[in-house]
Parts: structure tokens; C-alpha cells; sequence
């Protein structure tokens, strides 16, 4: 995030700086949606067990998960 506010200061007005300031507006909303979705797990007296920022790498194939969440029969 910071690498592209730094890249969107740099440039003037134009299709570049319009893209970047997209994708800026794009990672603002999705951290706090991310945000959002942690305060209802948190908050939700579920008895669930949550894992956050998960990464699976298997050969050539990467996976990166927001949340992953379950339960277990007590």
C-alpha cells in the first residue's frame, strides 16, 4: 500500500496514476472488509476456531486465504 501512494505521489494526472489510485481505493476497501469480518468473528460467541492470512504453497500452485474458519463437536 505505501509503495503505491508513494508511486501515485510521483505522477502527475494520466491513465498510470488513474490506475494506481484504483487499485489504492481496491486495498483500502478490502482491508476493511477484512477488518469488518474479524470484528464479527470475534464478536459472533461462536465456538469456532479462526486461522487469518493462511498461505498453502503445493509444487508450482499458491493459495492465500483471508479467513478459514471451523468448529468441532464438543
Amino acid at each position: 500500500m505505501n509503495d503505491l501512494m508513494n508511486i501515485s505521489r510521483k505522477l502527475k494526472d494520466g491513465y498510470k496514476k488513474e490506475m494506481i489510485d484504483r487499485d489504492i481505493s481496491y486495498l483500502k476497501q478490502g482491508m476493511q472488509g477484512e477488518k469488518n469480518t474479524y470484528f464479527e468473528l470475534q464478536n459472533s460467541f461462536l465456538p469456532i476456531l479462526c486461522l487469518h492470512d493462511i498461505r498453502l504453497k503445493y509444487d508450482d500452485y499458491v493459495a492465500q486465504f483471508d479467513y478459514i474458519s471451523g468448529y468441532g463437536e464438543s
